[in-house]
């Protein structure tokens, strides 16, 4: 709206000297806003349908639906009457070039003559006269026009946040998929017991196979009232790895709660919790002991030990062992339900992220145009309100190759601050990004690899340094005569 406003400039001072006042010429110019506003939301809710589809049609290999439809709220158009409200308003904004101005004075001004303000580097006068000339003039023009620069570094960052989550999302679901199936559990067959299996059938199983026992229940938990918890008894040498948030162990005494559940009934350390497990009568009241980080899934942790200090029986739903290579006589028993592997737990688990691949890749998609976009805009606007300024240099003998190399040393100033900046933004942006995915049973920790980092800082720097571009071929086209005359 700056640029629209700055090549109409000549035009909004006749239109003052005609008697228009600043008010009516500001309503006039806010129509661009408005105009602009309502067919990028138009377009942008048309498109949501193609976007909308796109999604579903990669999700349906992952889920057994009957019907597969979009469903929509009003949120999309609250969203849509949001931006162009704000579309309005910062084209009001930018309409006040002229306010407080005679005609006169706004027909000789034109936003592309601002008076230099000193800037507070230049109260460091042996630091700021060892800089050159030309870095000199550049670092005064960006530090006296706050509000662009600010915008650049909001490209740069708000870009970079994005890209960061689209790469990020992806290796935090990874992550939790490597955690959990790997380290959290470290077995190597799980084999599923029938409600029917009597003790001895199970006591046989599991020295036949060298394994570790383990009950699951389901139990209501208060305060909170929460239910369907799943509740799981570890024997002695369980191969269930978990630890708390302080890295102890599961240990008799106590209840351990996953972080989630902790968060969701806000259950604090050292608290009394009190448990209904499911075909039993008994409420236990349990003293928190401690919060496990665990990724999936999200449930109640106790030992054998202390399970049947509280008279509680422990039967095992189910055994873990370290064995690749099970008897069929153990699959075919009638004690057993169902035998799992924990490599085909992993690559369902991972099967899934790989569909989720759709979105990640929009959001990286949106992240680049995101930079791209107001990194362009605010070069071109740059441009036409430096062109004067690129002349006058050009006259008092700086060549254009040594202009287009403030403008490089502009540019990489903006995206080196944006980079440093929206690096622990990002962080943050994908940290609560990634809660978006979280479930009653699985919970995901912003987690982001090396290589994501460096190719999502490749992609914005890119996407920023491509303005050089731009300007370097405006510079060229640049008539010394033109843009140094004054108003006629």
């Amino acid at each position: 709206m700056r640029k629209i406003i700055d090549q109409q400039q000549h035009d909004m001072a006749t239109l003052q000297s005609l008697g228009y006042s600043n008010v009516i010429l500001s309503i006039y110019y806010s129509m661009y806003g408005l105009f602009v506003g309502i067919i990028g939301a138009i377009a942008g809710i048309l498109s949501a349908s193609l976007l909308s589809n796109f999604v579903m049609q990669s999700q349906k290999p992952m889920f057994s639906l009957s019907d597969w439809k979009i469903a929509y709220t009003m949120t999309p158009i609250y969203v849509a009457l949001g931006v162009i409200l704000i579309c309005i308003v910062s084209a009001l904004l930018a309409a006040q070039v002229n306010k407080g101005l005679m005609p006169a004075q706004a027909f000789s001004k034109g936003s592309t003559a601002k008076i230099g303000k000193r800037v507070w580097m230049e109260n460091l006068p042996h630091v700021w006269h060892k800089i050159p000339f030309g870095n000199r003039w550049s670092i005064r023009d960006n530090l006296g026009n706050k509000v662009q620069m600010i915008m650049g570094l909001i490209g740069v960052i708000g870009g970079l946040a994005l890209v960061m989550t689209g790469f990020g999302t992806k290796n935090a679901m990874l992550n939790q998929v490597n955690q959990t199936y790997g380290n959290e559990y470290t077995y190597t067959k799980k084999v599923n017991l029938s409600h029917m299996a009597s003790q001895s059938e199970i006591n046989q199983i599991t020295n036949q196979i060298n394994g570790s026992k383990i009950e699951v229940v389901y139990t209501s938990l208060s305060p909170n009232a929460q239910f369907d918890r799943p509740l799981t008894i570890l024997s002695p040498g369980s191969q269930i790895n978990l630890k708390t948030l302080t890295h102890q162990k599961i240990d008799n005494g106590g209840v351990y709660v996953s972080e989630g559940i902790a968060k969701a009934a806000k259950i604090k350390l050292n608290a009394t919790i009190k448990l209904r497990p499911s075909f039993s009568n008994r409420t236990l009241k349990l003293k928190v002991k401690g919060i496990v980080k665990s990724h999936a899934p999200q449930g109640i942790y106790l030992t054998q030990q202390t399970w049947e200090n509280q008279g509680m029986p422990f039967k095992a739903t189910a055994i873990l062992t370290h064995q690749t290579n099970l008897s069929q006589s153990i699959a075919n028993s009638s004690a057993v339900t169902q035998v799992v592997s924990l490599t085909e737990q992993k690559q369902n688990a991972e099967a899934m992220v790989s569909n989720l691949n759709s979105i990640f890749l929009m959001v990286q998609v949106f992240g680049i145009l995101l930079t791209i976009v107001i990194l362009y805009n605010l070069g071109s606007l740059s441009f036409t309100e430096r062109s004067r300024s690129y002349a006058t240099l050009e006259i008092l003998g700086f060549s254009r190759k040594k202009i287009r190399n403030l403008t490089i040393i502009e540019n990489l100033t903006i995206t080196t601050i944006g980079w440093l900046l929206g690096m622990p933004f990002g962080y943050w942006f994908l940290s609560k990004y990634v809660t978006t995915f979280n479930t009653s049973q699985i919970i995901y920790y912003p987690y982001i690899t090396h290589t994501s980092i460096i190719l999502a800082s490749i992609v914005v720097i890119a996407a920023s340094l491509s303005t050089i571009v731009m300007i370097g071929k405006r510079l060229k086209q640049l008539d010394m005569i033109s843009s140094t005359k004054g108003v006629e």
